[in-house]
């Protein structure tokens, strides 16, 4: 990343962050060109990966893909614009994340455990209750899970984000005018062994 002052790491910001967001573009390799679809999402983290689940149907163009070459990258995003309130030097400000990783179908009929927690992490993410799918409805989601290396997620945002508390965009219209520059001091030191385990919770 270019500008590694901007990078987040910070897997509890991460997580904070996706919360913001509703919508996962995944892209595929195609023939010719990227394929990249907008899905809905949940997700888990643990200390090994970060996996992101999503639905859909068990055929069609990006399934065939998917069983072709089951790489994948994903962006998310999150954009806040005020142009008419210029604060702390810019108008505008954003939360986005990038990874890369390998989708696979969790198949509970072949044995395949986390159905179930996979589909109560897509509702979760939504504010759905448990039961507002019935099984019958469950029985014909096909579910597939997208396994995702730490190395291979990295966030962003326009403005610095050091803490779980600094991820919600700021009230800028209630805040009094400051147009000063944002202090990039301590974060400079990133460039060196940004990705150390040292850099990651």
């Amino acid at each position: 990343m270019r500008r590694y002052e901007n990078a987040i790491l910070d897997r509890d910001i991460l997580a904070t962050m996706l919360n913001m967001m509703d919508t996962v573009y995944v892209g595929m390799f195609d023939a010719e060109y990227p394929y990249v679809i907008p899905l809905s999402f949940g997700y888990e983290l643990t200390d090994e990966k970060l996996y992101i689940y999503v639905h859909g149907a068990g055929e069609g163009h990006k399934i065939e893909l998917w069983n072709r070459n089951p790489h994948v990258s994903m962006a998310f995003s999150r954009f806040f614009n005020y142009p008419d309130r210029h604060y702390m030097h810019t108008n505008h400000d954003y939360r986005s994340i990038m990874a890369r990783g390998i989708i696979r179908r969790i198949d509970p009929k072949a044995g395949d455990k986390g159905y179930g927690k996979a589909l109560q992490a897509i509702l979760r993410h939504y504010d759905r209750k448990p039961n507002d799918f019935s099984p019958a409805h469950a029985k014909f989601m096909h579910i597939y899970v997208i396994e995702c290396d730490w190395d291979h997620v990295t966030g962003k945002a326009e403005n610095p984000v050091r803490t779980v508390e600094e991820v919600p965009f700021p009230d800028v219209y209630g805040l009094p005018f400051n147009d000063e520059r944002h202090d990039y001091t301590d974060l400079y030191t990133r460039k060196t062994g940004m990705y150390d385990e040292t850099e990651k919770k």
